[in-house]
């Protein structure tokens, strides 16, 4: 790994791990959204936007746990717009603040802001988890730091920890070919179809996800990477019914984690059906 502290382009990315982020002995979250701002985005960009600010709003009106903030967007390059702040400060995100154009930097965006966090504070914390939310609607094609395998061995070491969970979710023909060469677990990968109707299916259920993450810290898990992130855990009156059981949600991860690369227009859903017919 780069020494980032000797590279003047992320000295204030750095600067903000110098502040009292955390009491040493408290639970601790930090969230990472990483959203694709590429040109292909400009199509549902106020979709994007509007997925975004609704996990803010989880994240905000529902967690009691110490949770600190990241927006990182990318495009032919990562931009940090938001960085270790406190959620409940975050504004929602805008149309002025999210302008889509040029390529995509996938895998520069994801060992960027793994890297950093690892750089800059105690990632080893058993206090401590760490959320990856990446959005993305199409391929790699653009990173000039960090390659495939890369990113591979990254999300496997953090993954094994427990406390790192990344979820990969999108309408791109390649989701889960991509999200299966960069190591994440199909039950953390959710594809929707690329459409207004998508977009809206794709944020209920990344928002239901996230309440389910949220909740399970407020319990005192920790060990959160031992369930799928669509998967709920405990069901409480206030909380809405979920389509997918505990006991399926089980088969549906371990039915993608054995998938290999999809074939071209089926969708997750599409060959979860065909399974269960």
């Amino acid at each position: 790994m780069k020494n980032y502290k000797e590279l003047e382009e992320f000295k204030d990315i750095l600067d903000k791990f110098e502040r009292d982020l955390f009491a040493p002995e408290e639970e601790k979250s930090v969230v990472v959204f990483i959203l694709d701002k590429s040109g292909s985005m400009m199509w549902m960009k106020d979709k994007a936007i509007e997925m975004f600010n609704e996990q803010l709003r989880v994240i905000q009106t529902e967690t009691k746990v110490n949770t600190k903030g990241c927006l990182v967007t990318f495009n032919d390059k990562v931009d940090f717009d938001i960085w270790m702040e406190d959620y409940k400060g975050i504004p929602v995100l805008t149309g002025d603040k999210y302008q889509p154009n040029g390529s995509t930097a996938l895998y520069d965006a994801i060992g960027h802001s793994i890297c950093l966090l690892k750089e800059g504070m105690n990632t080893d914390d058993p206090k401590l988890t760490i959320l990856f939310v990446i959005v993305t609607d199409g391929e790699e094609n653009f990173s000039k730091e960090f390659k495939q395998e890369m990113i591979l061995k990254l999300t496997e070491d953090l993954q094994l920890t427990g406390r790192w969970t990344f979820v990969f979710t999108g309408c791109s023909e390649t989701l889960l070919k991509d999200a299966k060469v960069m190591g994440l677990r199909g039950a953390n990968v959710y594809h929707y179809a690329a459409s207004a109707v998508g977009y809206q299916q794709g944020t209920q259920t990344l928002t239901s996800g996230m309440s389910n993450y949220v909740n399970m810290r407020n319990e005192g898990a920790w060990k959160v990477q031992n369930h799928g992130f669509y998967e709920p855990i405990t069901k409480t009156p206030d909380q809405p019914d979920v389509v997918v059981t505990v006991t399926d949600a089980e088969e549906r991860r371990k039915f993608f984690d054995q998938l290999s690369i999809s074939p071209e227009g089926k969708t997750e859903d599409d060959k979860w059906k065909e399974k269960k017919e």
